[in-house]
This record gives C-alpha cells, structure tokens and sequence, in this order.
C-alpha cells in the first residue's frame, strides 16, 4: 500500500516540474496625429496614434514551431484596451475611451474630443492617458496541450505632447444670459473676450439663430470698436420665441466681424446655445363669475334707460297704438374675476385686456396691474357686456407690460371660459297685484331672491303698451326685500296674463354696476264694477219719520247702467214712502232709489225716509245696501249687501214743550168747563 502512494507522489511531482507558462511583457507608445498645436478655448477632435510593443518574455520565451505558431498572435494581443485620461488643462470630453484589442505592431488611430481651458497659457503641455487591459498567459504541458488564461488589470500610461499657442485673432464667449420664454420677446446678454494675440479693429457682432427663435432686425447686431488683447465686452440681442416651442436649447452662431491690423475684413463666428425656459410668465386663476342671458322683446317705442345705456320701449301710453312692434335685444352686463400671478421676472405698467372671438360678447375693460414682482399677485375684474343666448364661450387674457429694458411686451393668450346661465341674478320668488284691472291704475309688489347682490336698482318694463308702469323704478339695498311699483292699465287691455320684464343693476363683492334681466308674468283683472259706501247720514228720532243720506261710489273699473240702491232695515225701523224710479218703471218702489248711469268714480247721493218706532232707543241700528245695475253687454247685476248703521237719537226737546204746554191748554179748558158745569147747577 505505501508503495502506491509514493509511485502516485512521484508522478505528480514530474507532472508539475514538466508543465511552462508563457507570457509577453508589453509597452505602449502614442503620438499625436497632424499638428499638435490647439489654442486657448478652443474644443475640437485630434486623433491619437496607438501602439503596443513587445518588449519580451517575462519567463522563458516561448519556442516557435508548428505547434505553437498559431499561439503567438494571442499572446501579443492587449485585450479590451481602455484608456482614462488625466486631468490637464486640456480637457477630454469623455472620461473613458474603449479601443478594444490592440495587437501589438499595429498602429490604431484613436480619436478624442478634447476642450482646452480659455485660460490655459502658451507653452509645451503633456495629455496624459492611463491604459488599462488585459493579456494571455499559456501553459504548455508536458503532452504539449496548452491552456489559456487572462491576466486582467494590467495598467499603463502614455502621454502626448500638445503645444497651446494663441490664435493671431481670436475670442471666446465668456457667458450668455438670457430669459427666453415662448410667445414673447426676449434679450440674450453675451459677453465675450479677445483671446487672440492681436487686436480686432472696428469689430461687430452679429447673432444668428435658428427657427423657430427669430431675430428683432433693430436688435440684431452691436458694434463694440476695437479689442485689445484680453478685453471683454457685452452686447444684447432681441429675440423673438413663437408659441407652441419645446422647452429645449436652440442652436445660434455669433459672429464677429472686425479688421486686422493690416485692414483686411475677417469673421470669426462661435457657436452657442439658446434655450427656452418655460412657457409663459403669467398663471390665471378664476375667482367669481356671472354672466346671465339677453332678452329679446317686441316693442311699439325706444327710450333711454337710465344709467344703463340700454334701449328700452317707452311706457307712456299718450296715444293709441298703432300695431307697429320693433324688436330690441336687453344685454346683460356680468364679470369675471381673476388672480394673475407674476411668475417671471419683474415688469412694469402692466395691464389685462380679454378678448372673445364671438362678436355677442364683448370685455371693454383693462384693468391695470401696475408694476408687478416675481410670484406678485393682482385681483382683477373683467366687465362683460353679452347678448349671446346660454351656453359657454371661450375667452383670453393678454398681458402687456413693459420689461427690464422699457420695451411693451405682450404675453401669450391665455384661455378662460365664461358661462352664460339661463336664470337671472335675482329671481322673482313672488308677484303680489292690488287693484290690477282693465282700466285701473293698481300696485305691483315683486319679491326678489338671490345670492351676493346689493344696492340693486330694479327697472320695469312692459313690451305691451296697454300696461304702463307709472313708477318703473325701484330701489332695494339686498334681495329678499320687496319692490313696489305702480302699474296704469289701459282700456283697450284685455284680461289676463301679461308678461313684464324687469332690468336688474346691482353690485356684488367683486364688481359694480351689473345687470341682469327677469321676467315674470302678472294676471289684469277684467272689467268690473265695485261700489264703496262714502258716507252715510241719519237724522232719526224715536216716534217719528227721518232722512237717510247715503253716498256712494263706483270704485271699479266699468260704468254701469240704471243703477238702483235699495236699503233694507229691520224693526224698530222701517222704510217710510216711496223712491221714485224715474221714467224707467213709471212709479216708486219703497226702500229703492234710482242712479241710473255711473262711471267708474262717480259718487251718488241718494235720500230714504226711514219711519222710527216710538218705542225705538237711543243707539245704532244694522242696515244694508244693495245695488242692482246693468253692464255695457245689457246683463242684470246685483252686488253683495253692503252693511251700514243708522242711527236713532233722542227726541228733539221742542216737541216735549209742546206737548205740556198742550197738556197744560187741555187743563185750563177742563178746569173751566167744570167750573161752568158748578154754577149752572146752582
């Protein structure tokens, strides 16, 4: 047994000793390919030659035959070759550049971007590159198979040399300033330095730019005179930024066109970016709005509302109408109420128009903003004159202001929609009539109801010219308050209902002086005639016969026609004698009296003799009156009884004299008829 493990020993150990590992040892050298002077500021590609030299073996070397020839092109390869430069004055733009696998004895053209300081002085600088790779190590064993293994994180270095000399005329562009915001007009601020060795003699810079930035023609160019060697200058250009831009940086190109010094015209031009920052300068909120519907009425006449400017039809019915009818339109007046928020620079006498693209609403009013800082706010209010019917219609604001550099400036549209309700401001909630008949004048009383609107002054209209309002205005200082106005109806009004219109002007928290229009119908009462007892005298006297004078009034709107009054009483009263009926019956009724014709207020005074019980007391008795009456059509009417009193008072203090001086007469004249009686008996 130990026999075996010491044979196995042996051949292990003679398998060791009997295997060889190759491996190169490698070099890099590079060169600059061309001329290898750049300028101060200057960024452009250079190529850099690459190569890789074997240098030898780092143990034996490897023997060449047959077998191992097709080896050798691996081993002399440096693999997945990066190179990491080094910080210089001379910038690379990339901080790794792959170059993949290199084999050694070949030259491989590598390009770089490299962007020298502006400020790098002339002289001999060194660009350093760190390479790192990886190489092939082979085992051979002693049956000649051959292994193949990576040598990863081998590292090294070369430098190349670059000269930094000045341009004879040159200049770099040592910052751009600009606030650049689409829909408007911006300024771009660029300074520059002359980094060439010699002056620019008369030099003028010129900016071109690309759609969609456009140029202002009357600031487009500057002349800066003569630059020295290191001197700085700034020169402002107007651009304009149309709307619907992306937000992204557009290329421009700045030229400079100058003399050298033996007075040949040269240009250099240098490329730049311009970029747009955002989208507008402005942000809109909506506070309040109110906007209600026009009404459209046929009318006989115009005239002038007032305070509205409004053309109204006119309600004084001094002659009749002649069936002619003209169609008027009653706009409303409402607001809009925004907040604009500053959210670019500062600005200066700015103010707000809106602009509606639909001929039936118009906005006259600008409201000023006046001087307005980053994130500063306004409250403002738009004035809104509308005769489109309901619906929603799509508005904008535009801004103009004066910026930094004392120009006007005009910001974007910005949209706003605005809705056109069907309901007016206040709503008539009820309508209350007294005495509103054919022919009458009576009263109106509207009540209102509505949110937010005060110091409202109320404007009655009437399209037909059979109703009239005698007061057609009113005054309320908030709604839910009740406005009273007269109405003159006309007799050739028919009865029924009639539609009336009535003109709001009110203010709310935001805005003054708005209108609004309702409408709401009222019932006119046909012809009718009513009476109204006025005054009622007695002079009644128990045991005796009076006088009953009435007074009455036709308090309606019709005339009536052989009117009769009739008094009916009741005991201790009775009606005494006759009326007489005049040539209508021929003969007299009791307790009738006859009027005949009565216009509407006509007053009639009519006489009864009322015959008082002697046993009748002192006080008040119940009567009632009646009217029987014929319209203008011939039909019979009677009214309702209308209750009176009458009254009975003591008797009159002569006829008691009389009757005991009688009393005392009859006496005397017994007493002696029984004296003479006595002395004829004796």
């Amino acid at each position: 047994m130990r026999s075996w493990l010491l044979l196995i020993v042996l051949v292990l150990l003679f398998a060791k000793v009997s295997a060889f590992s190759f491996e190169t040892n490698m070099d890099f050298h590079a060169s600059m390919a061309g001329t290898n002077v750049l300028h101060p500021g200057e960024k452009r590609q250079i190529t850099i030659l690459l190569e890789c030299e074997i240098t030898g073996w780092a143990g034996s070397p490897l023997p060449v035959n047959e077998n191992t020839s097709q080896i050798i092109p691996l081993l002399t390869t440096a693999k997945d070759v990066r190179l990491e430069p080094s910080a210089s004055v001379i910038r690379v733009e990339s901080d790794q550049i792959v170059v993949g696998d290199l084999p050694c004895g070949r030259v491989r053209p590598v390009n770089l971007v490299v962007d020298v300081n502006k400020d790098a002085r002339e002289g001999d600088y060194d660009l350093r590159l760190d390479i790192h790779y990886t190489k092939i190590l082979a085992n051979i064993d002693a049956g000649g198979n051959v292994t193949l293994n990576y040598k990863t994180g081998q590292t090294d270095s070369v430098s190349v040399e670059i000269k930094i000399e000045k341009k004879e005329y040159d200049f770099t562009i040592e910052s751009v300033s600009s606030k650049l915001v689409a829909g408007r007009e911006g300024v771009v601020t660029i300074k520059i330095k002359n980094s060439g060795i010699k002056t620019l003699y008369d030099t003028v810079l010129l900016l071109n730019t690309t759609p969609p930035i456009m140029l202002n023609p009357k600031a487009m160019s500057v002349y800066t005179g003569d630059l020295e060697n290191g001197k700085e200058v700034t020169a402002s250009f107007k651009v304009y930024v149309p709307d619907g831009v992306f937000l992204q940086s557009y290329p421009a190109e700045l030229v400079a066109v100058f003399r050298t010094s033996s007075g040949m015209p040269a240009k250099i031009s240098k490329p730049l970016g311009l970029k747009i920052t955002s989208t507008g300068y402005f942000r809109v909120e909506k506070l309040d709005e109110f906007l209600s519907s026009a009404k459209t009425l046929r009318v006989e006449q115009k005239i002038q509302m007032p305070s509205l400017s409004i053309p109204i039809p006119n309600q004084a019915p001094k002659q009749p109408s002649t069936g002619t009818q003209n169609v008027i339109t009653i706009p409303s007046r409402g607001f809009l109420a925004v907040r604009i928020t500053n959210t670019g620079e500062e600005i200066r006498d700015a103010f707000a128009t809106l602009i509606f693209d639909n001929p039936l609403i118009t906005s006259a009013s600008t409201p000023y903003l006046g001087d307005m800082k980053r994130g500063e706010s306004r409250n403002v209010t738009f004035y809104i004159t509308s005769s489109a019917p309901t619906g929603s219609y799509l508005g904008y604001i535009i801004i103009k202001y004066r910026d930094p550099y004392g120009d006007e400036v005009a910001s974007p549209k910005i949209y706003v929609n605005v809705d056109v309700k069907p309901t007016p401001a206040l709503e008539v909630r009820r309508v209350e009539t007294s005495n509103l008949g054919v022919g009458l004048v009576g009263d109106i009383k509207v009540t209102l109801a509505g949110e937010g609107a005060r110091n409202v002054r109320l404007y009655l209209i009437s399209p037909d010219s059979t109703l009239s309002p005698l007061s057609s205005t009113s005054y309320i200082e908030n709604s839910g308050e009740k406005a009273v106005f007269r109405v003159a109806v006309s007799d050739d009004a028919t009865a029924g209902n009639h539609l009336l219109y009535l003109v709001e002007s009110f203010d709310t928290e935001y805005a003054s002086d708005l209108v609004s229009v309702a409408e709401f119908p009222v019932y006119v009462a046909p012809k009718l005639a009513t009476f109204q007892v006025v005054s009622v005298k007695s002079d009644l006297h128990p045991d005796s016969t009076g006088d009953v004078f009435i007074e009455i009034k036709n308090s309606g709107n019709a005339e009536i026609y052989n009117a009769v009054v009739m008094l009916e009483v009741s005991a201790p009263l009775s009606v005494a004698g006759t009326s007489s009926l005049g040539s209508m019956i021929g003969q007299a009724q009791p307790g009738k009296y006859f009027v005949g014709t009565m216009k509407p207020g006509d007053v009639a005074k009519v006489r009864f003799r009322v015959d008082v019980d002697k046993d009748a007391g002192e006080g008040s008795y119940p009567a009632s009156v009646k009217i029987v009456y014929y319209d203008e059509n011939g039909y019979k009417h009677t009214t309702n009884s209308i209750v009176i009193s009458l009254d009975v008072k003591p008797s009159k203090p002569y006829v008691l004299i009389f009757a005991v001086i009688l009393a005392i007469v009859g006496l005397a004249i017994a007493g002696s008829f029984v004296r003479k009686r006595r002395s004829m008996n004796k």
